[in-house]
């Protein structure tokens, strides 16, 4: 091709799409003086939990999962601090405040950077708030986010009692490690994953079990733990059949609980699209009761 011919591998048939990468919400501070104590990091960190969400990169309606805090001390030296979030957090709604981010963020680097000790007056060596080589900048960075859909929102603030969003932000403030899943070797959508680290055996006999993978894949990443009755049917609603499973026999008491006490254990599970252009994991057991076990996004 001459210098000034192109080609454009997305119109000759060529199997690619373009996909824009887009940056991380970011900020930077450059601190006027060395600081090695949380009570003078924590006002300026608040200013920079403001500054964040209000970048043009960010979008209405966006959680945080993590934050990555990249520090860089006075002899150089550099640390990037983790700081995780239990539950997506809505980080525009603690505007000027963000209690929950800075106590995370405490969290994160207590564990992480060393602290000055003292002596108390038994001679015991106690550790300070003061960090042994004091902070000259830092960047913090929204390592990832959770952009929500309308539909969505009955998944957070919109589909949730005062109650449960009390509680989802309280354990947001908790000094705990996240739990991750993994999916185990069950047909039963509320058996088929468990906690990582639990049953390892389980994980490498799933890979040897791609079909029990495949229909994982296709089911909702949100699912109740106790499934929702259906009623009124919106008969206006598109249906798509998804799977067909049948209850365990050894446990027939708890599946009838499950499906509405059900003589036989066996659940028929549609995408259903309502008018608003929601989708819902729902199954039909064989007394046709129509009950929403997930929530599509």
């Amino acid at each position: 091709y001459g210098p000034h011919e192109t080609i454009n591998l997305y119109d000759n048939g060529f199997p690619w799409q373009a996909v824009v990468v887009e940056d991380k919400p970011q900020v930077t501070t450059h601190l006027d003086q060395p600081l090695c104590e949380w009570e003078h990091i924590q006002p300026l960190l608040r200013k920079d939990l403001d500054r964040l969400y209000e970048l043009a990169t960010w979008q209405a309606r966006e959680r945080v999962v993590s934050l990555e805090w990249r520090l860089v001390f006075s002899d150089l030296s550099n640390l990037s601090v983790s700081i995780r979030f239990r539950h997506p957090h809505p980080l525009h709604l603690e505007k000027g405040v963000h209690a929950t981010a800075l106590l995370q963020a405490l969290y994160a680097f207590q564990s992480s950077v060393p602290r000055q000790s003292i002596a108390d007056s038994a001679g015991n060596m106690l550790e300070t708030d003061a960090f042994v080589v004091p902070i000259v900048s830092w960047t913090l960075v929204v390592d990832e986010r959770l952009r929500m859909p309308t539909q969505a929102s009955i998944l957070f603030d919109d589909g949730l009692d005062r109650d449960t969003q009390t509680l989802l932000h309280i354990e947001n403030r908790l000094k705990i490690e996240l739990s991750s899943y993994h999916l185990r070797s069950d047909w039963l959508p509320e058996d088929s994953y468990g906690v990582t680290g639990s049953l390892d055996a389980e994980i490498a006999a799933v890979e040897s079990l791609p079909s029990l993978k495949a229909l994982a894949k296709t089911r909702p990443l949100f699912v109740y733990n106790h499934p929702q009755s259906l009623f009124p049917v919106d008969k206006s609603a598109r249906w798509e059949f998804c799977e067909r499973t049948a209850g365990k026999w050894w446990d027939a008491i708890h599946m009838s609980e499950m499906a509405g006490q059900d003589l036989i254990p066996q659940r028929d599970y549609y995408r259903l699209t309502d008018r608003e252009k929601r989708s819902y994991w729902v199954y039909r057991n064989t007394q046709s009761q129509c009950f929403i076990h997930g929530v599509y996004v």
